[in-house]
């Protein structure tokens, strides 16, 4: 029996429908593929990059933690026996804070110019590419079928690295910079998204399987 239950046609925003067989569950989306989910899904593929979230802890652990520096040493002197004042402990904590909060946001200022710059160059390339307009995404037994006015692609499962679900989307990535982008209002309901992905997650499954 199959894991995926019948369900009739989808008669959401997007012309999506279900074609279920036997033996397996196919999807079709088709839709308008726009300037806004391109946008979306640039901005969610910088932000979760491993290096822009490495940097982006490391400095808010410094902004944490730094401060404390002047009461660490405080507590040195103190157990050494060694002359302090309250005072001094005290502007140093409020300056170094201070100077900690500035700095973070002069990083801020300059990491979100550097990702708006990515997401910029991002747009221009799928301009080019002529990425945009309708799309239909097509899932078979055995690949994805991703057609545009220009272009048709076929996706293997075995390439899908990983799903990522934002806010606006849902992203079938096959390399760190490119995915198949699956907006939310191409769904008609929730059940047909999870549905889509227990799909998805099954023939990743077996393809990694039929690796080991």
């Amino acid at each position: 029996m199959s894991p995926y239950p019948h369900l009739s046609p989808s008669t959401g925003t997007a012309d999506a429908a279900f074609l279920y067989h036997q033996e397996a569950a196919l999807f079709q989306f088709t839709f308008d593929f726009t300037e806004e989910d391109a946008l979306h899904f640039a901005l969610f593929r910088i932000l979760h990059t491993p290096p822009f979230k490495w940097t982006n802890r490391m400095a808010f652990a410094l902004l944490l933690t730094v401060p404390l520096l002047p009461i660490l040493l405080f507590l040195q002197d103190l157990c050494a026996d060694a002359p302090w004042e309250i005072d001094a402990v005290l502007i140093q904590t409020i300056l170094t804070t201070v100077l900690c909060v500035v700095l973070y946001r002069i990083y801020s200022h300059f990491s979100k110019r550097l990702a708006a710059q990515n997401v910029l160059r991002s747009m221009e390339e799928m301009h080019d590419a002529r990425m945009f307009g309708i799309h239909t995404v097509i899932f078979e037994e055995m690949h994805i079928v991703r057609r545009s006015r220009h272009t048709e692609d076929i996706i293997a499962y075995p390439s899908i690295t990983h799903i990522c679900l934002s806010e606006r989307g849902v992203y079938l990535f096959t390399a760190p910079t490119a995915a198949v982008i699956l907006p939310l209002h191409i769904f008609a309901s929730k059940e047909e998204k999870m549905h889509l992905l227990a799909l998805v997650r099954a023939k990743m499954a077996q393809n990694h399987k039929g690796l080991t």
